[in-house]
C-alpha cells in the first residue's frame, strides 16, 4: 500500500469512527431534549384533560339523543374542548421549536396546524370510547342514568382503556365477592385514574417527540441537508430497528413515517 492509499484508508477510518461516535451522542442529546420537553408539556396536557373531563362529567346527567352517537355528542361542547386544547398546548409546542431557532411564520403555521390535528385526534378517541361504552350499556339493557353513573370515572380515556376498567370492575365483582360494592367501585376508579395518568404521559411523550423531529428536519433543510439517517437504541422495539435505525431517507420521507406512540428514535445527517 502506497502513502496515498494509506492516507485515504486512515481518512476513511476517521470518518467511520466520527460517525459511530456522532450517532450515540445525537441519540443521547435527543433523549435529553425529550425529557426536558416532556416535563414542560405534561402539565399542560393534564390541564387540558382535566378541563375536558370536568366538562364531560358535568354533561353526563344531561345526556340525550336516541343513538349512542347522539348521546355522546350531547355530553359536551366538543368544539370548545378542541379549541381549549390548542390554546393550552400550542405555546409549549412553539417553545420546543424555539430550541432550534425556528420561531417564524412557518413554525407558527406548523404549530397551529399540528395542535389542531392533535387535539382533534385525542378528542375523537375520547368520543369513540364514550360512544362504544354507551352502545354496550344500551345493549345490556342499562338505563341512561346507570350508564352516565358508570361513565363518570371513565370519560377522558380511550375505548380500549374504558373497557379495560369495565372488565377489571366486572372481574372484581365475580372474583372478589368478599369486597363491598363500594370498595370494588373504588378499586376500579383507582385503576381508571392510573390509566388517565398513563394516557397524559404518553401524549406528552409522543407530541414532544413530534415537535422535536419537526425542529430537526426544518433545521437540516435550512442548512441545505435533505438526507437523514435514523438512529435507535439497541433495545428499541423491532419495528423501530427494522424501519428507522440505519435507514437513510429524505427529510420529507422521514416526516411521513407513522411510527408508534412513545417512539424515542432520533435522526442525524446522512
Amino acid at each position: 500500500m502506497n502513502t496515498v492509499q494509506l492516507v485515504q484508508v486512515n481518512k476513511a477510518i476517521d470518518i467511520c469512527l466520527e460517525k459511530l461516535g456522532r450517532k450515540p451522542r445525537t441519540l443521547k442529546n435527543f433523549h435529553r431534549l425529550m425529557n426536558q420537553g416532556q416535563r414542560k408539556l405534561l402539565p399542560r396536557v393534564k390541564e387540558w384533560m382535566a378541563e375536558s373531563i370536568a366538562e364531560m362529567r358535568a354533561g353526563l346527567p344531561k345526556m340525550k339523543g336516541r343513538t349512542p352517537a347522539q348521546k355522546t355528542k350531547s355530553i359536551a361542547d366538543w368544539k370548545h374542548i378542541r379549541e381549549q386544547g390548542v390554546i393550552i398546548l400550542k405555546p409549549v409546542i412553539l417553545e420546543l421549536l424555539e430550541r432550534f431557532d425556528l420561531i417564524g411564520v412557518e413554525a407558527v403555521k406548523w404549530a397551529s396546524m399540528y395542535c389542531a390535528k392533535l387535539v382533534t385526534e385525542i378528542t375523537d378517541k375520547t368520543m369513540e370510547g364514550i360512544r362504544s361504552y354507551i352502545a354496550a350499556g344500551i345493549n345490556a339493557g342499562k338505563s341512561g342514568p346507570a350508564i352516565a353513573r358508570e361513565l363518570r370515572p371513565l370519560v377522558g380515556l380511550t375505548e380500549k382503556q374504558i373497557f379495560a376498567v369495565a372488565n377489571y370492575h366486572e372481574k372484581l365483582i365475580l372474583e372478589r365477592p368478599e369486597y363491598t360494592a363500594a370498595r370494588q367501585s373504588e378499586m376500579a376508579e383507582v385503576y381508571a385514574r392510573r390509566l388517565h395518568r398513563d394516557r397524559a404521559m404518553l401524549i406528552a411523550r409522543t407530541e414532544t417527540r413530534e415537535a422535536l423531529w419537526e425542529g430537526v428536519f426544518e433545521g437540516y433543510e435550512q442548512m441545505g441537508i435533505d438526507k437523514v439517517e435514523g438512529v435507535s437504541d439497541p433495545d428499541a422495539c423491532d419495528w423501530c430497528l427494522d424501519n428507522i435505525n440505519g435507514q437513510v431517507m429524505t427529510t420529507e420521507e422521514a416526516r411521513a413515517i407513522d411510527t408508534h406512540p412513545g417512539c424515542e428514535c432520533a435522526w442525524v445527517m446522512a
